[in-house]
């Protein structure tokens, strides 16, 4: 988006008045901060995922299912 965006300022720039110039200039910048807030989330989604094996645990007897009356 930011590209298409310097490309509209690119071709009809002269076209503009200061604050044309100025709406593309926010989008551009909006779409870069964008750009960089995806990556950083990206990136963060990523946290603590590795291709370690994973090993099925057995899970018998771990804990005791109670009735809806019982104290917990």
């Amino acid at each position: 988006m930011a590209s298409f965006c310097q490309l509209l300022e690119k071709r009809y720039g002269d076209q503009l008045d200061e604050r044309g110039r100025q709406y593309i200039d926010f989008a551009v910048d909006g779409a870069k901060r964008l750009q960089v807030l995806i990556n950083d989330l990206l990136t963060f989604s990523r946290v603590g995922r590795s291709d370690e094996l994973r090993v099925l645990l057995p899970l018998d007897g771990c804990w005791t299912p109670r009735s809806p009356t019982s104290p917990s």
